[in-house]
């Protein structure tokens, strides 16, 4: 767990390492950037990769719906059940892993495709 006072800072970590985080919790109301400021960045560098969930007190429809537009991929309201919040961040990494596994797959049968004559892939 790497905290981040506010959203600059929370961008700044992620460039500066060579890996990924398993996942991303953004408050929405953090300083200097939102959390949705920051989501919409994440998304540009990392459309489908990063599972984020975003957490705010401001639990009205809008709030949540901007939540999951700017790219969210789930959305906790606060206070929250410590309980719920790890079942959720399990989730989104198990759905994570899955969607990595079919992405090498259809890598695994491109490459296949270019090496194999026609006649074998289709067996």
């Amino acid at each position: 767990v790497t905290p981040a006072m506010d959203g600059e800072e929370a961008l700044e970590i992620l460039k500066s390492r060579s890996y990924l985080p398993d996942i991303v919790l953004l408050d929405c109301q953090m300083p200097v950037k939102s959390g949705f400021e920051v989501c919409e960045e994440l998304r540009s560098s990392y459309p489908e990769s990063l599972p984020v969930i975003m957490i705010s007190a401001n639990t009205d429809e809008a709030n949540i719906v901007r939540g999951f537009k700017v790219g969210s991929n789930d959305y906790v309201k606060k206070p929250f059940n410590g309980h719920e919040v790890l079942a959720r961040i399990e989730t989104q990494i198990k759905l994570r892993d899955m969607w990595r596994h079919e992405v090498e797959a259809v890598r695994s049968n491109e490459l296949l495709g270019k090496i194999l004559p026609g006649h074998v892939m289709e067996r």
